[in-house]
């Protein structure tokens, strides 16, 4: 159920593995903690990558090694033709905790952003402007996160991703603390800043119809130690709306495909990716 598309490779996931040292407690013999097991995956420059898996299958330990914030046990993480060995401006992160400061007003959250990644002061305030406009929070600059709902906490974290400037935005799991009604507002707001700005995006769920509204490929990740057991390309339209995606006529099928995907990973079959 895979076709490659007709595009540059972005990051490319080469054979690789990850595990953490066994602890005191595991005995002398132990052999460690095996999170991740060869995993081969290309993401494509442009594209919007799903990455879906029952919990503690390590998708966020996956997009840890994508942002460099972790290193790999074995085989290596490539962006560009280039292994990744740490952080860089080109990727950016967005987390489920929103991760902002309390005591800074949402205009500062940003700017602490941009200054942390070296942009001048003097350009600062009209790049959080353009973000804060971007994601619909023109209005609340000032306010302080304890004043913001949790989809206007999420925004501003989205923003201040966006205001560096990436070329990669990693999303780990960021909309699965919001009520279902924000949760599609959200998913609705990210598809059009994805279009807009032709970012390549890999965003992490566990949540099957989320994964099929938003993403061009969906990676099915088996439990752990984690691996990609396929790779599925949806056939909507990037400019589709998420209503139209949920009544199209192949959707159905491929919530069913997954679902047995997840349920049963041993009987897919590993996509050439």
């Amino acid at each position: 159920m895979t076709t490659q598309p007709a595009r540059p490779i972005r990051l490319r996931f080469e054979n690789l593995s990850k595990s953490y040292p066994a602890t005191v407690r595991a005995g002398r013999n132990a052999t460690g903690n095996l999170v991740l097991k060869d995993i081969e995956l290309d993401v494509f420059e442009g594209e919007f990558l799903v990455i879906v898996g029952p919990s503690g299958c390590g998708k966020s330990t996956l997009l840890d090694l994508a942002a460099g914030l972790s290193l790999p046990t074995g085989g290596r993480m490539v962006l560009d033709g280039r292994t990744v060995t740490k952080p860089g401006p080109e990727r950016s992160v967005v987390f489920q905790n929103y991760a902002l400061f309390p005591w800074k007003t949402v205009f500062d959250n940003i700017a602490f952003a941009l200054a942390a990644a070296g942009v001048p002061r003097r350009t600062q305030y009209e790049r959080v402007r353009r973000v804060l406009a971007l994601v619909g929070l023109e209005d609340a600059a000032d306010r302080y996160p304890h004043q913001l709902s949790g989809g206007m906490k999420q925004r501003v974290a989205i923003a201040r991703s966006l205001s560096v400037e990436p070329e990669v935005l990693l999303m780990d799991e960021p909309f699965g603390a919001l009520d279902a009604q924000t949760r599609e507002d959200l998913q609705v707001e990210l598809r059009r800043l994805w279009r807009r700005n032709n970012m390549t995006i890999i965003f992490i769920t566990h949540d099957i119809d989320e994964a099929l509204s938003l993403g061009q490929r969906v990676a099915v990740m088996g439990r752990a130690p984690g691996r990609v057991v396929d790779v599925v390309q949806l056939p909507f339209q990037p400019d589709a709306a998420v209503d139209e995606i949920r009544t199209h006529p192949e959707y159905g099928e491929l919530r069913r495909y997954i679902r047995a995907v997840l349920s049963h990973p041993d009987a897919a079959t590993q996509a050439a990716v």
